[in-house]
Parts: C-alpha cells; sequence; structure tokens
C-alpha cells in the first residue's frame, strides 16, 4: 500500500527529528548541504562544488546551466534571516540560463524546503520569517525539493546516522546518488 504525501512526510519528519536530536546542530547544517546536494543530482544536475566555508555552498551544472545555492537550516526557531549581500551576490547568475538560490530547509515533524530565487530577494532589504520566505519561494522548485527531501529520509532511514557531510559530499561531487 502507498503511503500518502502527508504520511511520508510525517515518517520523514520522525527521521529527520531523530536525527537533529541526535548530532550537534552545526552538524545538522551541514548534512543538510549534503542532502541538498543529493536532491539536486536526483533532479538531473552534476555537482561542481560544495562549500562548507565561503559562498555558495553549492555549485551545479544542468541542461539549462549552472546553479548556485546557498542552503540555510531551520530547526525549528521560527528565526528571520536577511541572506547577507555576499549570500545574493554568489548566487546572482553570471549568464543566460545560470539559477542562483536562497534555499531553506525546515527540518521538524513536516519538512519542507523553501527555494527562493534570487531575483526575488534582491529588492528586500528586511529580516524574512518563513512566512516570508514562503511568499517568496518558487512553488515548483519547492515542491520538487520537498519531494526529492522526503524520499530521500524515507530511503536511507537505516543509513541517516551514518551520512555525515563529508561523505554526501564525497557521494555527490562523484555523482552518486543515495
Amino acid at each position: 500500500m502507498d503511503q500518502t504525501e502527508g504520511e511520508k512526510a510525517l515518517r520523514a519528519g520522525r527521521l529527520l527529528v531523530s536525527l537533529c536530536e541526535s548530532i550537534p546542530e552545526p552538524e545538522v547544517g551541514y548534512r543538510i548541504q549534503g542532502i541538498a546536494a543529493q536532491i539536486l543530482l536526483r533532479l538531473g544536475a552534476r555537482i561542481l562544488e560544495i562549500k562548507s566555508q565561503g559562498h555558495p555552498d553549492i555549485v551545479a551544472r544542468d541542461a539549462e546551466g549552472i546553479i548556485r545555492v546557498e542552503v540555510e537550516t531551520d530547526l525549528g526557531s521560527g528565526r528571520t534571516r536577511l541572506p547577507t549581500p555576499e549570500d545574493i551576490q554568489s548566487v546572482r547568475p553570471k549568464e543566460q540560463g545560470d539559477r542562483g538560490y536562497f534555499a531553506l530547509a525546515e527540518c521538524r515533524a513536516f519538512p519542507r524546503w523553501l527555494v527562493v530565487p534570487v531575483e526575488r530577494l534582491t529588492l528586500r532589504h528586511v529580516e524574512m520569517g518563513p512566512t516570508v520566505l514562503a511568499a517568496l519561494s518558487e512553488e515548483g522548485t519547492s515542491r520538487s525539493w520537498t519531494r526529492e527531501f522526503l524520499a530521500f529520509l524515507i530511503r536511507n532511514e537505516s543509513r541517516l546516522p551514518g551520512l555525515t557531510y563529508d561523505r554526501l559530499r564525497t557521494l555527490a561531487l562523484e555523482s552518486r546518488s543515495i
């Protein structure tokens, strides 16, 4: 019997919350970067670069061009965020077909991604909470990332504790989707 989307989200959320409770908060952010790279792989991109420090966090290529992503993680605090000028500049498209995103992973009972195109951020000069980021996000892209996020968590349930940032980064750079 197939699970409904709500059941998948709840199951994935339990797995994610358990993982987040078992590792230090900074490590959660790094692992979410690695998972974001896995999501991009599953969506047909090739990962060119993943940075633990500096901007952007991920650089990938697909049939349309270069994708630059700055990744943030929300562990349920609902805190506001203000993408820095460096964040925005680092993901700004440089050529026709390039795309840049500010991507927020909400790591709660019902996990989701809010993927905001950089063009929608350049006019904003105020801190943004999840509600504002949801309004600015690209609905189709956010839905695709969320679907892959949930599938990743469920598919790798038994492996999640061992999927460190370094392991996820290495696999993504080798174009090995898990």
